[in-house]
């Protein structure tokens, strides 16, 4: 009776290192994807830093007076005092109104051969 009872322990404690030993493998597995995760996050958080200071530098520069000035030079046509606004009509239309420019064909003067044979043929 005392070496069943010996081998039914062994068995129970196979079983039991067996569980523990699944358990400790899916516990690795969590662990080494919240390691994944946090270095998604790691680089998300870096990539949100950058723009950031992308967006900072950008609302710097639409705050400055140059940036102001541009947009309504540009956009509402207006000037400072003394300014001349001269006001180009659309780009189609200025191509409609200008010139044509004529293309010259780029030839060969005729070969000498030629040249002979329309001097004895006229």
């Amino acid at each position: 009776m005392n070496g069943k009872i010996k081998s039914i322990i062994r068995i129970a404690l196979l079983l039991l290192a067996f569980v523990l030993g699944i358990s400790l493998v899916k516990s690795m597995t969590k662990i080494i994807g919240s390691g994944v995760k946090v270095s998604d996050a790691q680089n998300t958080v870096n990539e949100l830093l950058r723009e950031n200071i992308d967006l900072k530098n950008r609302l710097a520069t639409v705050k400055s007076i140059q940036f102001v000035e541009q947009q309504a030079r540009d956009k509402l046509g207006l000037a400072k005092k003394g300014e001349i606004v001269v006001v180009l009509p659309d780009t189609t239309i200025l191509r409609a109104l200008a010139p044509k420019e004529e293309v010259e064909k780029d030839s060969l003067p005729p070969s000498n051969w030629e040249l002979w044979l329309k001097l004895f043929l006229i």
